[in-house]
């Protein structure tokens, strides 16, 4: 029913702008006109008594001009200066000859005509009453009238563009749906190979009993990411249930997963510095290497910022820091100290053999820092 009632509204307006008959200016041409209209016979008086004073009487301007030129031409034969006066004379004669002619032309031309007048004011007040229901303007009103011819075109083929929209939008819906689905069966694909790369990287790390899986969540509405969203599980030993990766607490655990998936999956991210703390929590030995080693490989690809009490996993670093605390001004700080040469050899003997330094101490601290050393 609101529709309809709009339509006839729509309708109507149309109608009387259009029966209008409207054109741009035309409000101010007769404006223009209404004022001549108005005092047409002023004007015309004006004009009529401009050209008799020049022209038309029999003591006009015009005559005694041509009494003055005819005189000084004549004494120009006695003394030529009298020429060019003569001349101005009678250029000024035959200008005035020509404005009295067009006030006579005017004159002829201007009336008082009660009938147009009357036409003129009921054409401006049938404007005015347009303007001030619809718009301020002659040209307001052109662009409403189209306004309202496009929206009543809108209306009437309102059940047919609502039928078109919901066509389109079934066939919006199916193609996500069959879009989705493609790419849901690829990220399972995918979650299978990461799954088996993270787990053979764990393996190395000293978790070769972890289970690692990305499982996915349908939503309840297909979003930019598809039709569900991943989350990734871990079982970190033999016989626990897998958790949500978020829920592990501990954070050298967290730490080697993290190295894992970044090994597993190099490059699939845009993070150029990356923050490892305890990767090496509770390991040693050959797991310790294997951390190191990836932990290098990794920082061929973004700077790796690395905290270690293993020898093993330093010896991999290509700058190394000691963290150390100062008195300073009676306060504690603590600071770096950048490790190069002997310093970083003794500093790998203290971490290997604690407090005491030995000879043996030190070539071992050696042997260490050269099989880590890149393999070019």
């Amino acid at each position: 029913a609101g529709r309809l009632q709009r339509l006839d509204l729509l309708s109507f307006q149309f109608r009387e702008l259009e029966e209008a008959d409207l054109r741009a200016g035309e409000d101010d041409e007769l404006l223009a006109e209404r004022s001549l209209l108005q005092h047409g016979e002023r004007l015309s008086r004006s004009a009529l008594t401009g050209y008799e004073t020049l022209y038309g009487a029999e003591q006009a301007v015009c005559t005694h001009l041509d009494a003055v030129a005819s005189e000084l031409e004549s004494s120009a034969s006695i003394d030529g200066q009298f020429l060019p006066l003569a001349e101005s004379v009678r250029s000024s004669l035959y200008l005035l000859e020509d404005v009295a002619e067009q006030l006579r032309s005017y004159a002829g031309k201007v009336s008082f005509d009660a009938a147009r007048l009357n036409e003129v004011e009921r054409r401006l007040a049938q404007l005015t009453d347009l303007k001030r229901k619809y718009a301020g303007t002659i040209d307001g009103l052109l662009a409403y009238r189209d306004e309202i011819a496009r929206e009543s075109e809108s209306l009437v083929h309102a059940d047919a563009t609502r039928d078109e929209l919901a066509k389109r939008l079934e066939q919006g819906r199916l193609q996500v749906q069959q879009q989705g689905a493609a790419i849901s069966g690829r990220r399972r694909d995918a979650a299978e190979a990461l799954r088996q790369a993270v787990e053979g990287e764990l393996a190395e790390l000293a978790m070769p009993k972890a289970q690692f899986e990305m499982r996915l969540f349908v939503l309840p509405q297909a979003g930019p990411g598809g039709l569900e969203r991943g989350e990734f599980y871990l079982a970190a030993n033999l016989g626990e249930d897998s958790k949500p990766l978020a829920w592990i607490a501990s954070g050298g655990e967290l730490s080697r997963i993290m190295l894992a998936l970044r090994r597993a999956a190099p490059g699939a991210d845009n993070i150029s510095t990356l923050i490892f703390d305890e990767v090496d929590a509770g390991i040693g030995g050959v797991a310790a290497s294997a951390v190191g080693q990836k932990l290098q490989a990794i920082a061929g690809e973004a700077q790796v910022l690395c905290i270690t009490h293993l020898p093993q996993v330093a010896a991999f670093a290509d700058h190394h820091y000691r963290v150390e605390k100062q008195e300073r001004d009676g306060r504690t700080c603590t600071g770096l100290v950048h490790l190069a040469g002997e310093e970083r050899i003794e500093e790998m003997a203290r971490m290997l053999g604690g407090a005491q330094v030995t000879e043996r101490t030190l070539e071992h601290a050696r042997e260490i820092i050269a099989r880590s050393a890149p393999q070019l």
